[in-house]
């Protein structure tokens, strides 16, 4: 690649990097990208939480003596706020990605 092209290409990416901060930091293309796709994902699985709730069943052995076996499984519920800590968390990473992106194509 000729020394020329390089040094525009570097150009670019600095001035493409200063137009990705945002309130601090700074975010680039991947990052941006990756960051509005996490804040989706956290705002849909926080939505199932509030809505159908979520249990998870764990089984632990608690006899074992010979042929005599025996087991214990315990389901436990996810806490309700857990699913609106999510969502909310959710809501921001998805406004931070939306709104770098918004920056970048300025």
């Amino acid at each position: 690649m000729p020394l020329g092209k390089l040094f525009g290409e570097v150009m670019r990416l600095e001035i493409r990097h200063e137009l990705c901060n945002v309130s601090g930091h700074t975010f680039t293309g991947a990052h941006m990208r990756a960051t509005l796709v996490l804040g989706i994902l956290l705002v849909l699985a926080g939505g199932y939480i509030l809505v159908q709730g979520f249990s998870v069943t764990t089984s632990r052995e608690v006899l074992d003596i010979g042929p005599l076996q025996a087991s214990v499984s315990e389901k436990k519920s996810v806490p309700t706020w857990v699913g609106g800590v999510a969502v909310a968390a959710g809501l921001v990473l998805v406004i931070a990605g939306a709104g770098a992106g918004k920056k970048l194509r300025a």
